[in-house]
């Protein structure tokens, strides 16, 4: 099941959801397209799986980095970091969720919205205790868009120097989420 949906992220990276069929999903993962049925309902449902690694993925990392004792400022610099760490490192996997996520029908999207909602509040939470002049609503703009900054750099290559990357991103989403009056 890990090929498929390691084959399936690499196809809808490559061509989107609605240009991969299943034939080409199975081809890559070395089964034949109707075999993908019998581990996924549907092609949705294969989408849902691969966004939902994303989901884990950020999700476990983010936990680790909760577990730590640290003030509201060094854990919103360290969720940055690790927030940006997870999307240099599985670039496909992010831009897939940014990008085909759409298409997931409301019953497969509603928990992922859910866990989107709550993963935003998290920062708009430390935000808020780093900097109180900050509104709720203004905390949660500028988490949308540090985010989607990140997310964006996903959909290109981020070249050969990933450390770079890396330390170019989370400076500026600590920048934007830190700085903010």
């Amino acid at each position: 099941m890990d090929a498929l949906v390691a084959a399936a992220m690499d196809a809808f990276w490559s061509k989107g959801f609605h240009g991969t069929n299943i034939n080409e999903i199975g081809a890559a993962a070395g089964v034949t397209g109707p075999a993908l049925y019998r581990h996924f309902k549907s092609k949705h449902e294969l989408l849902a799986e691969t966004i939902w690694m994303a989901v884990r993925l950020v999700g476990r990392a983010s936990r680790r980095v909760r577990k730590r004792d640290m003030n509201a400022r060094d854990m919103l610099h360290a969720l940055c970091e690790t927030f940006v760490e997870v999307a240099i490192d599985n670039p496909k996997l992010l831009a897939v969720y940014a990008l085909e996520a759409r298409h997931l029908p409301e019953n497969l999207a509603f928990e992922l919205k859910r866990n989107e909602r709550l993963f935003r509040e998290e920062f708009v939470h430390l935000i808020t205790s780093v900097r109180p002049k900050v509104t709720d609503g203004d905390a949660r703009a500028l988490v949308r868009g540090a985010l989607f900054v990140v997310i964006g750099a996903c959909l290109e290559e981020v070249g050969p120097d990933k450390a770079r990357a890396r330390r170019l991103l989370t400076n500026m989403m600590i920048a934007a989420l830190d700085t903010a009056t």
